[in-house]
C-alpha cells in the first residue's frame, strides 16, 4: 500500500472514529453522574428517614 493511501484511510476512520469516542464519552459522564446523584439522593433520604 501507498503511504499516502495509508494516510488517507487513517485520517477517514478519524474522522468517523473522532465523533462517536466523543459521544461515547459524554454520554459515559453523563451516566456516571445521573447514577451519582441518585445514590446520594437515596443516602439522604434514608438519613432522614433514620432521623
Amino acid at each position: 500500500m501507498d503511504t499516502v493511501t495509508i494516510a488517507a484511510a487513517r485520517d477517514s476512520l478519524w474522522s468517523h472514529l473522532g465523533p462517536m469516542l466523543l459521544l461515547a464519552f459524554v454520554l459515559v459522564t453523563v451516566t456516571v453522574v445521573a447514577l451519582r446523584r441518585l445514590r446520594t439522593g437515596r443516602d439522604r433520604r434514608h438519613a432522614d428517614a433514620r432521623s
